[in-house]
């Protein structure tokens, strides 16, 4: 079974790797990167957001995974599914 374009970008997070749109968009075809971040958030997934600048001097996102905060362990361990805000 092909893994989905959100199996896709965490499993690369996971990896300790920073992800931008452009690198999204050129190993998988993933055209809307931050739509796959907003479902990794919503799933409890602690992805960090920090502004960058590429070569050429353009603004970027560039996506990272990070740890969990204490209050998002412990909605966990409730059985809750931990609100991620992060930027």
């Amino acid at each position: 079974m092909a893994l989905t374009q959100t199996e896709k970008v965490f499993n690369f997070l996971k990896t300790g790797k920073t992800l931008t749109s452009a690198q999204a968009e050129n190993k998988w075809g993933i055209q809307r990167l931050s739509a796959r971040i907003f479902d990794l958030r919503e799933e409890g997934h602690p992805i960090y957001s920090n502004p960058a600048v590429d070569k050429v001097g353009n603004s970027i996102v560039a996506y990272r995974m990070g740890t969990l905060t204490k209050a998002m362990k412990a909605q966990k361990r409730a059985g809750q599914t931990p609100r991620v805000c992060v930027s």
